[in-house]
């Protein structure tokens, strides 16, 4: 039985120094039936030409401009051909076996739509093992260990993976959300439709984060409200 086709698709803007560690440890991943798309914000930093050169036999899309995070996404969804999307930020390393976890979690059930890696620091410490909602209604990041699979109110967009008929579905991420919190919106538009959103601890992928908050936080800060 063939392995459903995932489109992996990286949003890159200025980070070609996170894209050789980022795609060589892609490289190494143990599942082949996979395409990688990587949709460029207009980078001024030889990005394009570092993907040209090093990783030709990439879907490389280059914007005009820097449209944030929600519609370069959007736009790489419509070129993608797989079953399953996977949002993966470009300040990531990958292990083996973190797409066979997920592709294998997510076609467990039929109302599974989306799963999240494990997300850690370089230094193994917890960056995220998913969202859950306060009693005020309020979003926050759980950096509890865990073993076991669970349920989560909504997904980091570093390492997530969404049934691409799902996506479709809800209309891909608001493009209102210029960065930052249209993965917490995409998840509960995605619960609130009734499919479950899970966290894969045996997915682990290395998250270096915060490489853009200074720069938004501002426009961060409105969203999350």
């Amino acid at each position: 039985m063939q392995l459903p086709k995932v489109s992996i698709i990286i949003v890159n803007y200025n980070g070609k120094h996170h894209l050789d560690p980022c795609l060589e440890s892609l490289s190494k991943i143990n599942y082949d039936n996979m395409e990688i798309i990587i949709v460029d914000n207009n980078s001024t930093d030889d990005s394009v030409s570092f993907i040209s050169t090093n990783f030709p036999d990439l879907i490389l899309i280059k914007l005009n401009k820097n449209k944030g995070f929600a519609e370069p996404n959007n736009i790489a969804s419509k070129v993608a051909t797989g079953d399953l999307l996977l949002f993966l930020n470009n300040d990531t390393i990958v292990t083996p076996s973190f797409l066979s976890e997920l592709v294998k979690s997510i076609q467990q059930n039929p109302n599974i739509g989306i799963c999240q890696s494990l997300l850690l620091k370089p230094d193994e410490s917890i960056d995220s093992s998913g969202d859950f909602i306060d009693t005020l209604g309020v979003v926050y990041n759980s950096k509890t260990h865990i073993s076991e699979i669970r349920e989560i109110s909504s997904a980091r967009g570093a390492s997530m993976m969404i049934k691409k008929n799902i996506f479709e579905q809800l209309e891909g991420f608001d493009e209102k959300f210029y960065f930052s919190f249209e993965d917490v919106d995409l998840s509960w538009r995605c619960w609130i439709a009734g499919y479950k959103i899970l966290v894969i601890p045996k997915s682990i992928v290395y998250h270096l984060g915060g490489q853009t908050y200074q720069k938004v936080k501002n426009n961060m800060a409105f969203h999350g409200f």
